[in-house]
């Protein structure tokens, strides 16, 4: 697709535009080469000319309505407020489950709906084992105990894979580093944690840990 396409065009953007802004509009309207939550680069954003940063965020919250997932993640990314109203309207008409948690998500991040807690719930507490594999790092971004109590629920979860993401998250968690190991090579096992669970002190812990890992304060 072309920027025409998303409704925009160049001879109606400021003239002349930083290097920043055309590679923003390279890689969220152009080549798409990015587009899975956690691995946007924005570092340039911070090289945006005067109104730039105002203009991209525009840009991604007039095309809410194309039903691509980047463009609700961006809004966030860019600290876009003034979305929230519209990603209210699309989470409450939103049907499909996993889109209406990208759009929770993003509403989190931008003003701390609770929305997001619910659907994570529902996620948890529901058979559907593909979702909770597609969503399950956005458990963290509640920054909170509820987002350690979600992983501990899943420590116990039906389906394998979601039960080794559990383990592997309490794990990088508890001993402060990732482990790309398989299960049975992970420091701590399903039986500590299980052991552990009622342990407030220990569960602080990891809250602590975890806000410090999302930023959270």
């Amino acid at each position: 697709m072309a920027l025409e396409d998303y409704g925009i065009q160049l001879k109606d953007l400021p003239s002349p535009r930083s290097a920043a802004f055309e590679q923003f509009l390279a890689k969220w309207f152009i080549a798409k080469t990015e587009g899975y939550r956690g691995e946007w680069d924005l570092s340039y954003v911070k090289e945006f000319a005067p109104g730039e940063l105002d203009l991209a965020r525009q840009l991604l919250r007039r095309n809410l309505d194309k039903s691509q997932t980047r463009f609700v993640e961006g809004v966030a990314l860019l600290g876009d407020v003034s979305a929230v109203p519209v990603l209210q309207e699309m989470y409450d008409k939103e049907s499909d489950e996993s889109r209406r948690l990208t759009i929770a998500g993003s509403l989190w991040q931008l003003a701390k709906d609770e929305r997001f807690y619910e659907s994570i719930r529902r996620m948890v507490e529901g058979g559907n084992a593909t979702l909770k594999q597609a969503h399950f790092h956005d458990i963290e971004l509640l920054g909170d105990g509820r987002a350690i109590e979600a992983i501990f629920d899943l420590l116990e979860d039906r389906d394998s894979f979601v039960r080794f993401l559990a383990l592997n998250a309490l794990n990088r968690l508890e001993h402060g580093r990732a482990f790309w190991v398989p299960a049975p090579q992970l420091p701590s096992q399903r039986e500590h944690y299980l052991a552990q669970r009622g342990n407030l002190e220990f569960r602080q812990r990891l809250t602590k840990r975890l806000r410090s890992q999302v930023g959270c304060r």
